[in-house]
């Protein structure tokens, strides 16, 4: 991704923490002032109902994952770090009759019926599906983590909190050290 996504994922990522450190500590002292008896006594004399609200999500890695969620769009494919995670590999069989459909099947990798095989880019909302006469070119140019065992948002959570505290580089060496050909 390009530096100037990154920095505007980080900038929101601290905006949101200080803003949710601010307004839990607001609802924590509003929380101790109704346990004061003047101030019960004063909102029941003028009527007012008690203030009760939740505390915002101050945790950091949710915070992170948010904010890079909230980005996701501003990442232009061809600038990502190109690190897929291979979804699996389909077929489609088409259903015949008054309403044509097609229906997906995930085989084996090697099985002769393939017609493609599904990757997900760790910095995309969408998957690519690949051609297998294709796959051997896309797996050579790219980063792809084959043993996920279905955790795609596990490691690309991992991604992001690695992507906001090191920075692109260290990200992408600890998520291809972690997972790819395990």
């Amino acid at each position: 991704m390009k530096d100037e996504t990154l920095r505007n994922m980080k900038f929101d990522m601290i905006t949101d923490y200080d803003y949710a450190r601010r307004y839990n500590s607001r609802i924590k002292r509003i929380r101790e002032l109704l346990n004061n008896e003047n101030v019960k006594e004063y909102i029941e004399l003028v009527g007012a109902h008690p203030y009760s609200s939740v505390l915002k999500n101050d945790d950091i890695e949710k915070l992170f994952l948010n904010s890079f969620n909230r980005h996701l769009n501003d990442i232009d494919e061809k600038d990502t770090n190109k690190i897929f995670v291979y979804m699996g590999t389909f077929y489609v069989r088409y259903n015949g009759g008054f309403l044509r459909s097609a229906l997906e099947f995930q085989v084996n990798r090697d099985d002769p019926r393939a017609e493609y095989r599904k990757y997900h880019d760790l910095e995309q909302n969408h998957s690519l599906n690949i051609p297998i006469a294709k796959c051997d070119e896309f797996e050579r140019d790219n980063d792809i983590i084959y043993n996920n065992s279905g955790r795609f948002y596990d490691i690309r959570r991992e991604f992001a909190d690695d992507l906001l505290l090191e920075g692109q580089e260290k990200a992408k060496s600890y998520i291809l050290k972690k997972y790819k050909d395990k």
